[in-house]
Parts: structure tokens; sequence; C-alpha cells
């Protein structure tokens, strides 16, 4: 029997997509689209609005979700966006699960270089993004067929770490996998359905990686609501 991931009850909590058992659990932004499919980071967007709008808005609160210029675990689409709309800055929309294929593929880079079996790895992925799961070895564990059931269903598939981002080859408007589950275990890759996040179970080493790899990430409380937004 391989490795099970140990997830908290499916409900609205960041511990419906992490498990219990690594040391850290991380959110990791997606960048946002912009016009010409730009992608832009979130902390450089919060940190101008602090800057143009002051005190009204760098303020941790309900306003913009930020504190003191500083990107945070908890900030939201929603709250963000008003900022953005108070200090003129329009046309940017959450990547709703597609971060795009250079993201994508830098992803799967270092989550591999962090698993002892790059080459072994389950993805699941949901049915309701049309036309991605067509022509997949859809095949699956018995004990993976609990994570398989989650968020009413999913297509389990499995290929290398690296098809992450080698699926992005023809189409990088695919949508990021639920589920990302190496045979090692080594870590959980969770991307809710359509949101603007991914939340990753593993150790601190990868979230430096991962880091210093240009990613935003910040470590979250498992206990605490779902941060991130979807459609």
């Amino acid at each position: 029997m391989g490795v099970v991931p140990s997830l908290g009850p499916e409900d609205l909590r960041v511990s419906a997509f992490t498990t219990s058992t690594h040391e850290v659990a991380a959110r990791i932004f997606l960048p946002l689209q912009g016009p010409g499919d730009s992608r832009w980071p979130w902390e450089g967007l919060v940190a101008q609005i602090s800057a143009q709008a002051g005190a009204q808005v760098c303020a941790h609160d309900e306003t913009t979700g930020t504190a003191d210029g500083m990107l945070t675990s908890d900030v939201r689409w929603s709250d963000l966006e008003r900022g953005l709309e108070l200090v003129g800055r329009t046309g940017l929309r959450m990547a709703y699960a597609t971060p795009g294929r250079m993201f994508s593929v830098a992803l799967a880079a270092v989550l591999g270089e962090h698993s002892a079996t790059p080459d072994g790895c389950w993805f699941f992925l949901w049915e309701g993004y049309a036309g991605e799961t067509d022509g997949l070895d859809t095949g699956c564990p018995p004990w993976l067929t609990g994570l398989a059931r989650r968020s009413g269903g999913l297509v389990p598939h499995r290929a290398p770490v690296s098809w992450l981002g080698a699926r992005t080859a023809d189409d990088e408007h695919l949508r990021l996998p639920v589920f990302v589950w190496p045979d090692d275990g080594s870590f959980l890759l969770a991307c809710p359905i359509y949101h603007d996040s991914l939340y990753i179970s593993c150790s601190t080493d990868l979230v430096d990686r991962l880091r210093e790899a240009g990613f935003e990430v910040l470590l979250v409380d498992r206990d605490a609501e779902l941060p991130g937004e979807g459609d």
C-alpha cells in the first residue's frame, strides 16, 4: 500500500486541501492576469495600493486585506480588487486555476527536484474542466480512492511530476489539477476548483526553495478559513 494523504474534512477551511502530517502548509499565489495575457504578482500590487492610497488602504482591515503594504496569507482577491479600483488600477483578474505555462513548468521543476520519486506521481483533475481529462489513463489504486472522491469526484492520472508543466505545451490555459501527490508523499499540492491560489503541504525546505524560485509563498494556518477565492 502506498502513502495516503491525511486531509481534513471537506469544508471551507485550509485543512480540506492540506495534510496534518507535513511540517507546514502554505499558500502559493497564482499570478493575476492582465491585458495581453500578461501576468502580475500580488505583492507588487499590494505595495502599489499602499504607496498610492496611504493609510486608508494600507492598514490591515476589510478594505484590502493587506498590512503595511505587505502581502499576507489571508489576503482575498475581492479585497485586493477594491484596493486596485481605489488607485485606478483596473483590467486585472484572478487566474481561476490557470497560471500559464511558465509558472506550471517552473513549479513542476522545483517539485520534481524535491521529490525522491519524480517519475511517479498522481494527479487528480476535475471533470468539469471541459476536455481537460479526455484520453487520460484514469486507473487509481485503492488507497487513493478517497482522494479521487473529493470535490464531487476527480479523474486520477499517473505521470511524472514534470507532467504538471509538460501538459501545457499545446495549451497554456489548462487548469491545474485539484491534487498532485507524488509516490513518496513528500508534498501535497492542491488547487481548489477555479481558485486564485494553490495550497501545499510540505517541508520548510521546500517552501524556501519555492521562494528562491520566485513564487509568492506564505505559510497558512490549516484551521483558517480558505483565504483564496474562485468562481
